[in-house]
């Protein structure tokens, strides 16, 4: 990301429930936060080297994975863990009271999305949470979520990198000075546009 120029890199790997047989796998194999301890200072280290190497600043978060009442929610700048086992409800509440944003991850159903299994769990609740949470993902990888633009809702795009290809993506151009306050701040207002990252 900061060789194409990347400025800003909210860094989200999942913390998984541990009812769902997919939780428990991607447990098994490693696959999720398990050390708060570990990723933090991970996220650290490379927040030097990201800041020294490109000038980029590297924010933490992560993807609060249930695939039991089905829902992903990325958190923005988060700074304690988060139990995944949660309601929805629950987990967006624990994350504002931390001081970050929530982000309702690929919100619906898409031919082109690729199989996640039932997480849509927001999305089929838009009333109760269209204010819950701060933001609704508008671009995940190739995919356009044309519905959350119809819906006026306040949005971003999100790489979702699992794949050295994913760099080539949707992103969010935001307009702010280059630090968390600000870009979180700059995110809930608005001030931003969508891009797609193409290979040259």
């Amino acid at each position: 990301f900061g060789a194409k120029g990347v400025e800003v890199l909210n860094i989200s790997d999942h913390l998984h429930d541990t009812v769902s047989d997919h939780g428990k796998m991607v447990r098994r194999l490693g696959r999720t936060i398990q050390d708060w301890g570990f990723y933090t200072r991970e996220i650290e280290r490379v927040r030097t080297y990201a800041r020294d190497r490109y000038d980029m600043l590297v924010i933490r978060g992560a993807e609060i994975t249930n695939y039991v009442a089905g829902f992903h929610i990325v958190a923005v700048d988060l700074k304690e863990p988060i139990d995944a086992d949660l309601p929805a409800k629950d987990v967006i509440t624990e994350i504002h009271r931390q001081g970050a944003l929530a982000i309702a991850a690929h919100p619906y159903d898409k031919p082109d999305a690729g199989s996640r299994g039932y997480v849509f769990y927001l999305w089929d609740h838009l009333n109760e949470f269209r204010s819950d949470a701060d933001l609704w993902e508008i671009g995940n990888g190739n995919t356009l979520y044309e519905k959350v633009a119809q819906e006026s809702l306040r949005f971003v795009a999100d790489s979702d990198f699992h794949h050295r290809s994913d760099v080539f993506s949707w992103k969010t151009l935001v307009r702010a000075r280059k630090d968390v306050a600000s870009i979180k701040k700059a995110l809930l207002l608005q001030r931003v546009a969508i891009v797609k990252v193409t290979q040259s």
